[in-house]
């Protein structure tokens, strides 16, 4: 109600009433099943499988304490160490956009991916007492683990038509929550049987289904978005 009353504010000749009669998300239901037409089908599934591979993970909930029974940090070493990533997070989410219009949505999204991936991996190939390079790793970890959570938001808007862009951006990410719910207990019940090391490696390779995902997903880079 307050988005069309700004609209009739903002935009002469729009008519609210016929906005709400006709669009598709007036209907119960309708935004959500209209995620599920044959010309929006492989878009929301792709997107859900992005989500899936950013958040499924759950890398970071395990790994205070893989630092700390492998790595053998102290305390100090792992406040020092989560200072550091935190850093690296805060300035990974500021330059995601600028990322994303460089070098293009799927582009930039493929490189926050690699990036996870290749820094998560690079804790378990490091040789053992190599203190200074679990600090140094802490900074890209950080860029990139949150840099992408930022260019999803904005990919995930700028996918779907205005009448279901609210419904698919929150079903998208909502099952990439759902799923990375279970990661964290995923990589605990791995670790039993692999060790903890070897079950980040693998966490880690699910970063690779963003790549995937963005196989089946349009460029939305300087394109109007569809009304």
């Amino acid at each position: 109600m307050i988005r069309n009353a700004c609209r009739s504010y903002f935009e002469p000749g729009f008519n609210p009433s016929k906005s709400l009669c006709n669009g598709t998300s007036a209907r119960p239901g309708g935004a959500l099943l209209g995620l599920f037409r044959r010309d929006q089908l492989r878009v929301t599934l792709a997107s859900a499988l992005l989500s899936v591979g950013v958040i499924g993970a759950g890398l970071v909930v395990w790994l205070p304490t893989y630092l700390e029974q492998v790595r053998h940090l102290t305390v100090e070493g792992l406040s020092a160490y989560m200072g550091i990533q935190v850093i690296g997070g805060f300035v990974g989410c500021v330059s995601a956009g600028y990322v994303l219009d460089a070098l293009g949505r799927r582009r930039g999204l493929a490189l926050f991916a690699l990036g996870s991936a290749l820094s998560a991996w690079a804790y378990v190939v490091l040789p053992a007492g190599a203190a200074w390079l679990v600090f140094a790793i802490g900074f890209p970890l950080g860029f990139f683990g949150s840099g992408i959570f930022s260019g999803l938001a904005v990919y995930l808007a700028e996918l779907y038509p205005t009448e279901l862009r609210g419904a698919g951006q929150g079903f998208g990410y909502n099952i990439g929550r759902g799923i990375g719910a279970v990661g964290p207990a995923a990589i605990g019940a791995a670790a039993a049987r692999v060790g903890l090391s070897d079950a980040l490696a693998l966490a880690a390779t699910s970063y690779g289904l963003c790549l995937v995902a963005l196989l089946f997903l349009p460029e939305t880079r300087g394109k109007q978005l569809a009304g």
